[in-house]
């Protein structure tokens, strides 16, 4: 039962970190357009929108659950190896600072901390790497199905293209897609993809 009980918290924790990272960026995306570098002279930056942080949150928190979940199933594989643990602490570490860092900028500083950027995207850079390598540990062990797997990996590397201040923030819907796809397949029973015909209690008994 304990066992059963993980896939299924990883799947569903992967189909709402997807969903809730599409619902935050097309929130972001219709927003005024803020300004990037130079702009700045010109036009102030994108205003905050409390509902898409929400969605932001939860989604990093559904994510790293996920990611928890997906290295228990490797774990009980005994496929982790050095090369999950790295990616499992790397998102860990990301995650807690992506956090805490939200957290502080909007307690303390009324949503512009100054030091932010200089925080939080390296938090984020963690998150990436990490993922990225727990993605091919994944791919590796079979978890999920390998063209699954390239599929996510490879919308995760559209995420540090994206911007916040302009439409680029929709360019993390690609990867919000592909977990709740991912998350689908994991939550399938296994079996389901080569099916059971004639395997019912009235199949035909060969030899009979």
């Amino acid at each position: 039962m304990g066992i059963d009980l993980v896939p299924r918290l990883t799947g569903v924790a992967a189909v709402a970190a997807g969903a809730a990272l599409c619902a935050a960026s097309y929130v972001e995306s219709t927003l005024p357009v803020g300004c990037v570098g130079d702009q700045c002279d010109l036009r102030p930056e994108r205003p905050d929108s409390a509902t898409a942080d929400v969605f932001y949150v939860v989604s990093l928190a559904l994510l790293v659950l996920a990611a928890v979940g997906l290295a228990v199933l490797v774990l009980q594989r005994r496929r982790l190896g050095r090369l999950g643990t790295l990616a499992a602490g790397l998102i860990a570490v990301g995650a807690v600072v992506a956090v805490v860092a939200n957290v502080v900028q909007s307690a303390f500083y009324g949503g512009d901390l100054p030091a932010m950027p200089a925080i939080f995207l390296p938090a984020i850079a963690a998150l990436v790497v990490g993922f990225a390598l727990l993605m091919l540990v994944v791919i590796r062990t079979r978890v999920v199905p390998v063209w699954a797997g390239v599929v996510v990996g490879l919308t995760l590397l559209l995420i540090p293209f994206g911007n916040q201040e302009n439409t680029t923030v929709l360019l993390d819907i690609p990867f919000g897609l592909a977990l709740v796809l991912a998350g689908v397949l994991v939550l399938r029973p296994p079996g389901a993809a080569t099916g059971t015909r004639n395997h019912g209690p009235h199949a035909p008994v060969e030899g009979a």
